[in-house]
């Protein structure tokens, strides 16, 4: 339910929506990184938690369990 900030590494940008649940800065550097948190903490009304939730809500465990399990029994059967 909180908002995030990252860098664009990875799969971040398939959980964090930018803009909506939280922001991925394209560079690494401190200073960059700071000024999307203080963005974050400056414009909390934006970031909300309904929105962060709804933004991870297809990587819910019993989710990506269900589709593993499902690739298992179906590879196994």
């Amino acid at each position: 339910g909180l908002p995030v900030v990252s860098t664009d590494v990875g799969e971040v940008g398939r959980v964090v929506r930018d803009g909506i649940s939280g922001l991925i800065t394209k560079d690494r550097n401190a200073p960059t990184i700071g000024e999307a948190v203080l963005k974050v903490l400056r414009q909390r009304e934006n970031f909300t938690v309904g929105n962060c939730l709804k933004s991870v809500e297809e990587f819910t465990a019993k989710r990506v369990l269900s589709r593993l399990y499902q690739a298992h029994y179906e590879l196994d059967g």
